[in-house]
């Protein structure tokens, strides 16, 4: 047997027409009755039918996104992925999921069509030559040695990229590794982070295993990594936990512990909150702010531990995207991502991970209300800079977050309360 035909029961044929015809460019013909169609160059045929003629009494259709399937339309090119969506929603179609290069060679993103039926939007992704030979290595393990010799049996695809670096992810017979190339604006201190994970990986904390850094033919520093997963997509208490279990183990360390390693130590205002001067609120509310907070420099942070930055494969977590990684104080850390869980996945969930990381690390209520205070404004910062996701009631969430924060609620916060 062989597919002839995809069919989408539909109740308003006007509406769905429409769509399919002058959205998604199908040569839909189209009298006003009650079916229709057309025949795709791969010889299936692509179906509407009204529902109330399909003489079926027990079917049941969804209300909302029809999540049982998804009708998948190739274009040429990844970049085409971006284009396409961003056009369809333009044009109507609801963003579902927005485009993401995917470990396995494909650039995708999903959109809805006027009832809910998933379409997805996908591109194969050109095999890239492995740049791992044009690179001056001046720190790497063994791993490195061996895949050098092999480098011509390699694959490389492009993964996502992040808003500092490119992405690649590089692989050999089953194991895969990541090369992240600093090309753009920012440029962090990549030597401090290969030995950061060096140490912590042997330690055992849930961190990709380094393989080496370099500089490339361009002057830009890489980094290579193993390969540890895909980014999580659905959470639930028990990954709640085992993440705020896996943060509290890194602000456990005692950085005396740690030798042949310099960790970077920044000014906490200048690093994070860089704009801050920009903003008349902002920088009273920070400058309020710290005159209340005697900070401690004295234990590894990540700087920005949240969903994003962890993946996993097999109920196995590991942390990703150390650029951040530093001496600091562990009460922000752990309040960064707090509050991120809090504004962007759910309180409950939130709550969670808060118990399960204070029953390993005691903070004292009042510091986590002020570092709460910290986390807030940096996201409002970040927010007003076009760099944190959008999502429903975001904003609610925020304006909550401030309005039952007393130290946010002490300084006269006359504009904040707009967050943009």
């Amino acid at each position: 047997m062989e597919i002839g035909a995809i069919t989408f029961f539909v109740k308003d044929m006007g509406k769905m027409v429409t769509f399919y015809r002058d959205v998604m460019n199908m040569a839909i013909e189209w009298d006003g009755d009650v079916f229709t169609g057309v025949k795709l160059k791969s010889g299936v045929f692509f179906n509407l039918c009204q529902r109330d003629v399909v003489g079926i009494s027990q079917l049941g259709y969804p209300n909302g996104l029809n999540g049982t399937m998804e009708v998948s339309f190739g274009v040429p090119s990844p970049e085409d992925v971006d284009k396409e969506f961003d056009r369809l929603v333009k044009a109507g179609a609801t963003p579902i999921k927005e485009p993401i290069s995917q470990p396995y060679g494909l650039r995708e993103a999903v959109v809805a069509d006027p009832e809910g039926n998933l379409i997805e939007i996908v591109a194969g992704i050109p095999l890239l030559k492995p740049p791992i030979s044009v690179v001056d290595w001046l720190e790497h393990n063994e791993i490195l040695n061996d895949l050098l010799p092999q480098e011509e049996s390699l694959t490389t695809h492009a993964m996502d990229h992040g808003f500092e670096a490119e992405v690649l992810k590089i692989s050999l017979d089953q194991k895969s590794y990541v090369l992240k190339t600093w090309s753009k604006s920012s440029k962090p201190d990549v030597q401090s982070q290969y030995r950061l994970l060096d140490i912590l990986f042997e330690r055992g904390v849930a961190v990709s295993r380094p393989v080496g850094w370099g500089i490339d033919p361009n002057g830009d520093k890489v980094l290579l990594t193993s390969f540890d997963g895909t980014p999580i997509h659905k959470v639930n208490d028990k990954k709640m936990k085992e993440l705020a279990n896996i943060l509290a183990k890194l602000h456990q360390i005692h950085i005396e512990e740690l030798e042949h390693i310099e960790l970077p130590k920044y000014d906490f205002i200048d690093y994070f909150f860089p704009e801050a001067r920009e903003h008349a609120d902002l920088n009273h509310a920070v400058t309020s702010l710290r005159e209340q907070t005697p900070m401690k420099q004295d234990r590894i942070i990540h700087g920005d531990f949240h969903i994003g930055n962890i993946v996993e494969e097999q109920e196995r977590y590991t942390v990703i995207d150390w650029t951040n990684g530093q001496l600091g104080d562990p009460r922000y850390d752990f309040e960064w991502s707090f509050v991120l869980l809090k504004i962007h996945i759910s309180e409950r969930y939130a709550e969670v991970f808060r118990s399960a990381y204070l029953l390993e690390i005691d903070i004292d209520q009042e510091e986590l209300e002020v570092f709460e205070a910290w986390a807030c404004l940096r996201w409002i910062l970040l927010n007003r800079r076009g760099s944190t996701p959008k999502g429903p009631n975001v904003t609610k969430r925020v304006k909550s977050l401030i309005a039952n924060n007393r130290f946010l609620k002490k300084l006269e916060l006359k504009e904040i309360s707009k967050l943009v």
